[in-house]
């Protein structure tokens, strides 16, 4: 079967964007000054019950996912706020709350629908075209458009989760009650994430607390609960409503990077809250700044362990696992574009030297390609598969017509 996307000179002589739901940040990846081609249409939701699967379109949010199968008592391994798209966040590998039981989301990923740049469709799988399915988890849109996914079903119940909203002043004493959790818990039903937020003039982090249950087990969770002067609120609810704990603000302009880290200490994460101070009170003052967010990812080491190989991470073995450190600025003015690109980097940097002066082994990590700042070399994310997949990229798209589209480059 063929398609005709394009007249074929008008594609090749344009800069274009092609866009699920929404994702990236990075400009050019979900938006463009030339044409931009939108997969909304692409808007299939079909349950097969009878397969543990569900076809989602391109086009959808996981808004639209989760409100469809969580009701019946089910639910997929997918984003953790509403409003993300679907089609990014698979291609990019997928991080979920649902990560320590079943893996990333890719890991789940049954098959993908294809239109090729040559216009013809294929699905790939475990069982066709295998070297594509393994360049499209975790390679983006390199080889092709995805108009449709298939993903695994799982049952799900309501959770047990809620948030531990701390003031400035109290934000160190939760350190050492966040840093036993990450080295001590191996239940894989339960995890967390630290939001550390400066607006508006002040700091604040937010501890966001899931366990894949309507009850966490006695004490899971109690020096967490117990946290000095902390905000808490904390009940069994619906997996969806979970959703809303760390939506991320609206705003002009924001960019995000990512800081690796292997291990979570009390000195580092004093640090991550030193950063988020620092730059969010000298960029609101001088460079129209909006909200500065770190966010601190808290997985279990066999996070990587649940899946087969993909174009990422290029290794799964235990010695190559490392968390990222999620950090977004938002600001509102162009003309301050540069400034907050450079603060960006800087705080980065210095993140990454304070993991190393530690002794953690962070010079290689393989950054999740979801968030790194555009013009990361692609070596800092595919490291060892980034030939294998340039040479699929040769046998897919010979003509680099994908090339044209916004994303990360092959």
């Amino acid at each position: 079967m063929a398609f005709t996307l394009f007249t074929y000179s008008s594609f090749l002589t344009r800069r274009r964007q092609i866009s699920g739901g929404g994702h990236a940040l990075n400009p050019g990846f979900s938006s463009t000054t030339g044409i931009h081609v939108s997969m909304s249409g692409f808007d299939t939701l079909e349950w097969h019950k009878d397969e543990n699967a569900i076809d989602i379109g391109a086009g959808l949010r996981w808004d639209h996912v989760y409100d469809y199968l969580n009701p019946e008592g089910y639910t997929v391994v997918g984003g953790r706020v509403r409003g993300v798209g679907v089609a990014g966040f698979i291609l990019g590998g997928g991080l979920s709350f649902k990560t320590n039981q079943l893996g990333l989301t890719i890991d789940t990923l049954k098959s993908c629908e294809v239109v090729l740049p040559n216009g013809t469709f294929v699905r790939a799988s475990h069982d066709e075209h295998r070297d594509l399915f393994f360049g499209l988890k975790g390679g983006f849109n390199n080889f092709g458009i995805v108009t449709k996914f298939t993903l695994g079903v799982y049952p799900q119940t309501d959770i047990w989760g809620g948030t531990v909203i701390l003031a400035e002043k109290d934000i160190g004493g939760a350190h050492d009650a966040v840093v036993k959790f990450a080295d001590t818990v191996t239940d894989p039903k339960a995890t967390l994430n630290i939001i550390y937020e400066y607006a508006e003039g002040e700091l604040n982090a937010i501890v966001i607390l899931f366990y894949d249950a309507p009850s966490p087990p006695p004490r899971l969770f109690d020096e967490l609960l117990a946290i000095p002067n902390g905000k808490v609120t904390a009940a069994s609810m619906s997996f969806a409503t979970l959703l809303s704990a760390g939506q991320p603000r609206n705003t002009p302009r924001r960019i995000q990077d990512v800081a690796p880290v292997q291990k979570y200490t009390p000195k580092f994460l004093d640090s991550i809250a030193n950063e988020t101070k620092h730059w969010g009170s000298f960029l609101e003052k001088h460079h129209s700044g909006h909200f500065f967010d770190y966010v601190v990812e808290v997985f279990l080491p066999t996070y990587y362990s649940h899946g087969t190989e993909s174009a990422w991470p290029p290794s799964r073995d235990p010695a190559s696992v490392h968390y990222p450190v999620n950090i977004a600025f938002a600001w509102y003015e162009k003309a301050h574009d540069q400034a907050v690109w450079d603060a960006l980097k800087t705080s980065v940097a210095k993140l990454r030297a304070d993991a190393e002066a530690e002794g953690q082994n962070i010079e290689n990590a393989e950054l999740y390609p979801n968030l790194p700042i555009e013009g990361t070399p692609l070596e800092r994310m595919y490291g060892k598969n980034l030939p294998r997949l340039r040479a699929l990229r040769d046998v897919y798209d010979p003509e680099r017509v994908m090339d044209l589209t916004g994303g990360w480059r092959f």
